[in-house]
């Protein structure tokens, strides 16, 4: 798969979520060699996805972000491979939530994964 190929695919999966009311491209550029984009995605209770994915030709993942936050713009939580924190073993992954001072240790996660822990988080949350 190429790097379009790629972000094409992640920007069809939130699309396709059923929890997505609507969402835009804040920015994206691609070559043969490198792509990353940029994604507002507007939530069914009015909460927002922002994501962003920096890949290589390989499809490795140099840099993302994956923030979830309340419609006030609270955190709710975070994903990222920011290098700030280099005590964690997980290094540089890493996942803010809300409320909580330090990062927690995380493996690198996907729009995929990220999508399902949101919509646990919404059904959780609604009781």
């Amino acid at each position: 798969m190429s790097v379009a190929g790629y972000l094409d695919n992640v920007l069809q999966k939130i699309k396709g979520h059923p929890l997505v009311k609507r969402f835009y491209v804040r920015n994206m550029q691609v070559s043969l060699k490198r792509g990353y984009v940029r994604v507002v995605a507007l939530l069914a209770d009015d909460s927002e996805l922002h994501v962003f994915e920096y890949v290589d030709s390989a499809l490795s993942r140099l840099s993302y972000a994956y923030h979830y936050q309340d419609p006030s713009g609270a955190m709710i939580f975070r994903y990222d491979n920011e290098p700030h924190y280099p005590s964690l073993p997980t290094f540089p992954h890493h996942k803010h939530v809300a409320q909580e001072e330090a990062p927690r240790p995380s493996e690198q996660v996907n729009i995929d994964e990220v999508l399902g822990e949101i919509t646990s988080h919404m059904i959780r949350t609604r009781k």
